[in-house]
């Protein structure tokens, strides 16, 4: 009897101890935790929201689970994806799961229920989460749906179109009654939905293309674009003076429909004018203005939209400024335009100093003058006869930079060619290159210390073009070399420069003080060394009848370009220093400094000065 009291006693103890473990076990659970309690957003990697405790289930390779979600389909941003984990038909609690979403794990424990759960703090797409618990493992495919909802906005300027976006909760419900935010343009807007869950924004923006984001209260967003149309359409005009051009505008209502058959206004040069619009909505006004540029500015009387343009009123004619040389002849061309187009076979007047000439445009509608002016700056004037218009151009004309001459020279004798660089001054250049085209070939010569550049030549008889060029401007001069007979004696330019440069033939009547006593007022011919006693140069040049007739006293010396006297009697002339001197070689200036005599003075003819004067004289 004792022996089954012990007995009943010690089965009674071991069924309270069972009891007991199983409320420790119990008491010690951690299933509460759900997806809830984690943290909004998401972290990257591996989320350990409980750690495996003692009590903690782990994976029974020989157990049959299974998992599977709670909901399947569409879910909305902020809402939770959930899966169960069970034993045949019985729910596991206190495992640890895992859950992929979106390249981020998270490690949880089921509930009671076999229930774990993630927030899907996403944007809109469609996501594959994967969910796995030892051996056995699932995925699917989870379509994220949008909390906020809206659209492109595109209308015309001033229309009361809104953008209207709709809010929803997690659970795809309308966020009633709740404030939310606009972002446009750099500013935020609050505003409440309504009953149905959408918030609206009036738009009052300048033309132009936006970005719009509506933003939910937990933060999540979308972008729209918002698209303001002009309700006046115009563009800038170019015409020139007097063409049939009109400027037009094609206008729009706030419904973006053409204003049809209504007067709109213009405003130019403190003028407005109201215009009546086509069916089209189209609007147009005659330009009839000077040469000039303004501003035209069209003005919707439906919308109150003002759109400026430019409209530039140009000459009937056109023509570029030139920089020219004096001793070149030279092209002056003018375009001429009729109703905005080039006009051939018309009249255009061009003036030069005061002088007018008359020019027919091409078949380009060019019309071309032919000048040729001494050194400086010119204004020419080309005047429409059909219009009335006129433009002024202007023409700077330096002097030549590069003095040179033709020569006669001997056959088969070595000779030197001179020719000397200037600036625009007139000033001798030191140490540059002249460019020399000779004989078909090209090549560059430095000038000396007295702006010469030189080389030597052996020709046989015939004549020779020389091409001189200045690379610092551009400025050419072509010369010939007359080679003759050798033995037919001395030859002299125009210039009465001899053919190797060394002495100066001149030929002329008396003019200094105290000749016309001696040699009377005939012609007589002498030769010098062609040095300058005052400054030492080589630059010493000789003319006659240069003024234009044989009694006229000054004009322009050909040799350098400036005003001299004694165009009647014939003077010699240094261009480096400017002294001068009678034929005879005696100084004008009367304080000594004559010419050095070569061959003594003797009596010629003024046939001998006009032969001198053609550069065909040569010297027995």
């Amino acid at each position: 009897m004792f022996n089954k009291k012990i007995k009943l006693f010690l089965i009674t103890l071991v069924f309270m101890l069972s009891i007991s473990a199983v409320a420790a076990v119990d008491a010690n659970s951690t299933d509460d935790i759900i997806a809830g309690d984690v943290d909004e957003e998401p972290p990257s990697g591996n989320v350990n929201l409980l750690s495996a405790s003692e009590d903690t289930i782990t994976a029974d390779s020989n157990a049959n689970y299974s998992i599977s979600s709670v909901d399947t389909g569409s879910y909305y941003s902020g809402s939770k994806y959930s899966v169960v984990l069970s034993q045949g038909d019985n729910p596991v609690k206190n495992a640890s799961v895992n859950i992929n979403v979106n390249g981020v794990s998270y490690n949880l424990n089921t509930d009671s229920n076999g229930k774990v759960s993630v927030p899907l703090n996403l944007n809109s797409g469609t996501y594959v989460v994967s969910t796995s618990f030892g051996d056995v493992s699932t995925s699917e495919k989870v379509k994220v749906l949008p909390v906020v909802k809206g659209k492109d906005l595109t209308k015309t300027y001033s229309n009361t179109k809104k953008y209207i976006a709709s809010f929803y909760n997690s659970d795809g419900t309308p966020l009633k009654n709740k404030n939310v935010k606009f972002i446009l343009n750099g500013k935020t807007y609050t505003k409440k939905t309504n009953s149905n869950g959408y918030a609206s924004l009036d738009i009052n923006l300048k033309v132009g293309t936006y970005t719009i984001y509506a933003v939910h209260p937990k933060g999540y967003k979308i972008s729209n674009k918002i698209v303001i149309k002009t309700s006046v359409i115009a563009s800038d005009v170019s015409k020139h003076y007097l063409s049939s051009k009109v400027f037009s505008a094609t206008f729009y209502g706030k419904n973006g429909k053409v204003l049809a058959k209504k007067y709109v206004t213009f405003k130019a040069h403190g003028n407005t004018f109201k215009v009546k619009t086509n069916s089209k909505g189209v609007a147009k006004l005659t330009i009839i203005s000077k040469p000039t540029s303004f501003k035209m500015y069209s003005i919707n009387p439906s919308t109150g939209e003002q759109k400026t343009n430019t409209v530039k009123i140009v000459h009937t004619m056109s023509a570029s400024k030139m920089t020219v040389f004096s001793d070149k002849t030279s092209t002056f061309k003018v375009k001429l335009y009729k109703d905005d187009k080039l006009v051939k076979n018309a009249k255009v007047y061009v003036y030069i100093k005061g002088v007018k000439k008359t020019a027919k445009t091409d078949s380009n509608g060019i019309a071309s003058v032919s000048y040729k002016l001494a050194k400086g700056t010119y204004t020419f004037k080309s005047s429409d006869p059909y219009t009335g218009d006129s433009i002024s151009t202007k023409i700077t004309v330096l002097a030549p930079t590069i003095k040179a001459y033709n020569v006669v020279d001997a056959a088969n004798v070595t000779s030197k060619y001179t020719a000397t660089l200037l600036d625009k001054n007139g000033d001798i250049v030191k140490n540059k290159n002249i460019e020399v085209t000779f004989n078909g070939q090209t090549t560059t010569i430095k000038t000396n210390s007295y702006g010469a550049a030189s080389f030597n030549y052996n020709l046989d008889v015939g004549t020779y073009k020389i091409t001189l060029k200045d690379p610092s401007n551009g400025y050419s001069t072509t010369k010939t070399i007359e080679i003759i007979e050798s033995n037919i004696g001395t030859a002299y330019n125009k210039y009465g420069v001899s053919e190797d440069g060394y002495s100066l033939l001149a030929i002329g009547r008396a003019s200094a003080s105290g000749e016309l006593s001696k040699y009377g007022y005939t012609f007589y011919v002498t030769e010098f060394d062609r040095t300058c006693p005052c400054c030492g140069s080589h630059e010493l040049y000789w003319s006659i009848f240069f003024a234009g007739s044989e009694y006229a006293n000054w004009g322009t010396f050909p040799a350098t370009g400036n005003g001299e006297g004694s165009s009647a009697e014939g003077i010699i002339v240094c261009a480096h220093c400017d002294s001068d001197w009678s034929v005879f070689g005696h100084n004008h200036g009367g304080s000594g400094g004559d010419l050095t005599v070569i061959t003594p003075t003797k009596s010629c003819t003024k046939d001998d000065a006009y032969t001198l004067k053609s550069g065909k004289y040569v010297a027995s």
